[in-house]
């Protein structure tokens, strides 16, 4: 009995010390962060494996719609997507699940910069025409529009999108530094996007276009699930709740998939328009954008390249399907100590039973141990995997409880060795003390 609570402590302190390692490594050396990175990345395989639900989220390629014009902006020449164009998409796509008796988008968002520059309109009065017809036909079909903005995100909600009544619109395309790059950033890797941005010219936050697709486009406390001191982002993401954290985890398990059903801008007669599928745009969140990255913004996504409209798609649908968290370090800590008591708990109490045979029948206590221990080692693996795809938790703790458990014995040797030894060594302490520190009394 004394050697089983012995085994389960010891075991249970070489868990606690793997843990506090592999923290302070992966926060402070590079090969930490590359542990880290290729975990994230094992992690989006089993969530991808175990992912049968449809995209919540549709992406309208745009690339076929051609530019009509082109500004200078700084040392910059952009080209200017034609705005009729942009607003007769919208149109059709509201229009098209209206007229087939089914629900319209959830929301619609426009992966282009329609900031002001300087404070002018890159695009000049259609600029203005634009934005109110956008705002009409939101407040007409009930169907949020939002357009994107990035040289003004910084700034009072009233320079958004030129003019105050406009702010509604506006959502920002900025991607992470850590996202975006060239050739050189080609190993980057993604693993945070921001809900909103803070303004530094005041207290306002602009939302992010991926939160203000999934209708989280309000900053502030919102109302915390019981379990958020344990996990960052453990609150279900519902259309008008107010978020709780300014930065999530992004799920990059479905973009593939949303590549793949992308719908595509066709040309016919000189007008735009696109292929008759309601299917594929009622009740979803719709997102147009470039999906050519021969002229559209290109991110790098685990080292390959993407365009930037899929990294705000495949964030919307993080958001707006709920299923990636990560822990806070007291959850973290909280879920290896509850995972760690049960599997060595279990562990200790099939030992302690076979202990408790009756005299006659001999047990080979070093066969069941090994047994066991190989046994549990591959539950292990299997539960830890199995929580981890079933929870969508960035979670790999329980692979050091597996190691913990394949050292344990000759470190719990060491350390009962050591435990013998002490007293002896201590009486030899002692006398070494006591030779060099007392003095024979001398006679009076």
């Amino acid at each position: 009995m004394r050697a089983l609570v012995r085994q389960f402590f010891v075991t249970l302190l070489l868990i606690f010390l793997l843990v506090e390692a592999k923290i302070y490594i992966e926060e402070r050396t590079a090969g930490g962060q590359w542990i880290k990175r290729a975990t994230y990345d094992y992690l989006q395989w089993v969530i991808a494996l175990g992912n049968r639900e449809p995209p919540r989220v549709t992406i309208v390629d745009i690339s076929s719609v051609a530019a009509d014009q082109k500004v200078k902006l700084g040392d910059k020449e952009i080209e200017i997507t034609p705005r009729k164009a942009i607003y007769d998409l919208l149109s059709k796509i509201i229009d098209q699940c209206l007229n087939n008796n089914t629900k319209p988008p959830k929301a619609i968002g426009v992966d282009i910069d329609f900031s002001p520059s300087e404070g002018k309109l890159i695009g000049g009065e259609a600029d203005l025409v634009f934005f109110q017809e956008c705002l009409d036909l939101s407040q007409r079909t009930k169907v949020p529009i939002f357009l994107g903005i990035k040289r003004t995100q910084e700034q009072p909600s009233a320079n958004w999108l030129y003019q105050k009544e406009f702010q509604s619109l506006a959502a920002t395309v900025e991607v992470p530094e850590a996202i975006g790059g060239n050739e050189e950033n080609k190993d980057s890797n993604i693993t945070l996007m921001t809900h909103w941005l803070k303004s530094q010219e005041s207290p306002e936050t602009c939302p992010s276009m991926s939160a203000a697709l999934a209708g989280l486009h309000e900053s502030g406390d919102g109302e915390k699930w019981w379990l958020s001191w344990a996990c960052e982002g453990f609150f279900k993401y519902q259309f008008g709740r107010k978020l709780s954290e300014d930065q999530f985890l992004v799920d990059w398990s479905s973009i593939n998939t949303l590549t793949e059903k992308k719908v595509p801008v066709v040309e016919i007669e000189g007008k735009y328009s696109i292929p008759t599928d309601p299917e594929r745009l009622a009740d979803h969140i719709v997102l147009l954008g470039d999906m050519d990255m021969m002229h559209g913004d290109v991110c790098i996504v685990n080292g390959t390249k993407r365009p930037g409209v899929i990294v705000h798609a495949c964030a919307a649908e993080t958001l707006a399907s709920g299923r990636l968290f990560k822990l806070t370090p007291n959850g973290r800590k909280a879920l290896d100590l509850l995972f760690s008591v049960s599997i060595l708990g279990a562990l200790s109490a099939i030992r302690l039973f076979y202990n408790r045979t009756e005299p006659s029948q001999e047990v080979n206590t070093e066969w069941l141990h090994h047994t066991l221990t190989r046994a549990t080692i591959v539950f292990i693996f299997v539960a830890g995997a199995i929580l981890a795809w079933w929870a969508r938790l960035v979670w790999d703790d329980f692979i050091l409880v597996m190691l913990a458990l394949m050292i344990h014995s000759p470190v719990e040797q060491a350390v009962t060795a050591c435990f013998e030894k002490l007293p002896a060594e201590f009486t030899k302490l002692r006398g070494w003390w006591n030779k060099h520190a007392l003095e024979p009394k001398q006679p009076s």
